[in-house]
């Protein structure tokens, strides 16, 4: 008898173990090479100080320098994106401060552009929690400080 319960169980255990197998993918062929993603244009190099962004194709770097400060953007996205912005969250009551972006326009995909941001009187940038990066109306997200 023992036999007999062992036949049948080792069909039915095969047959899970089979159904629980994924199917594989091939491998690619030696002639298949992956695709490397290159930028067409970029923004300047962050450095310390500078604020940073890049996700998606887009890319920013916002520089303060003695009170003027330049936003540079770089759109290898794919699509039109929109008109760039910049806002900052207070760090004290987290209250919006708009800055104002001379000049920004739509950019196509492959273009970029440099532009002056002008912050309120009073905005002190020691105070800003966070900077956001803005696209059209869209917000694109938090820039990060270079350290």
């Amino acid at each position: 008898m023992h036999r007999r319960s062992s036949t049948v169980w080792l069909p039915l255990v095969l047959a899970l173990l089979l159904a629980s197998c994924t199917k594989e993918e091939p491998a690619p062929s030696p002639t298949t090479r992956p695709t490397e993603s290159s930028t067409s244009v970029s923004p300047s190099p962050i450095k310390t100080g500078d604020y940073g962004y890049d996700a998606s194709g887009v890319s920013a770097t916002l520089q303060p320098k003695e009170g003027a400060w330049t936003l540079e953007v770089a759109n290898d996205s794919g699509d039109k994106i929109g008109a760039p912005g910049v806002y900052a969250l207070d760090a004290s009551d987290g209250h919006q401060v708009d800055a104002t972006v001379k000049g920004a326009k739509p950019l196509e995909d492959g273009e970029s552009g440099s532009y002056s941001v002008n912050w309120p009187a009073g905005f002190d940038a020691r105070r800003a929690g966070m900077i956001i990066f803005m696209v059209g109306e869209d917000m694109y997200g938090g820039f990060y400080l270079q350290a």
